[in-house]
């Protein structure tokens, strides 16, 4: 356990970015949060397993379908970023989904301590909050509401 917080949760954030980029677009795509509850209260390596290849084919048959895309901006330094399109719902944020190595290394640290697959549940919702409301604001102020959407 002190390992953990001698390490930092950022680091670990950081480390494992792309496997909440993937936790965090299949909820959004998807509506509900069954999979990062799955994650949030796993207390075994085959939960976190069986989350993660939920997660990764979801993902796909989304991109497929062109739900879910990776797109880089025009600019010249232009950042990547996940651009989810669900129906009349738009929702965009800065990163990239992982690749296979990505979540290998995720699943072999989380092996090791499974609340690091947590930590990870819970950034991915914290992604989710920031980026509805991010959301909500454009849409507010793309109607001329004064003082945000209610």
């Amino acid at each position: 356990m002190a390992e953990i917080y001698k390490e930092g949760r950022e680091n670990i954030i950081r480390r494992h970015i792309r496997v909440r980029n993937l936790l965090a677009s299949v909820a959004l795509a998807i509506g509900h949060y069954t999979l990062l509850d799955r994650l949030n209260n796993a207390v075994s390596i085959d939960a976190v397993q069986k989350t993660i290849y939920e997660a990764a084919r979801i993902v796909e048959t989304l991109i497929k379908q062109g739900k879910v895309k990776e797109v880089k901006e025009e600019k010249e330094e232009g950042k990547p970023y996940i651009f989810i399109r669900i129906d009349n719902d738009e929702y965009k944020f800065y990163g990239t989904l992982p690749s296979s190595s990505d979540i290998d290394d995720f699943l072999a640290e989380s092996i090791k301590d499974v609340r690091i697959a947590r930590i990870i549940g819970a950034s991915a919702m914290g992604l989710i909050a920031s980026v509805i409301e991010s959301e909500s604001k454009e849409k507010a102020a793309s109607q001329g509401v004064l003082g945000g959407a209610t």
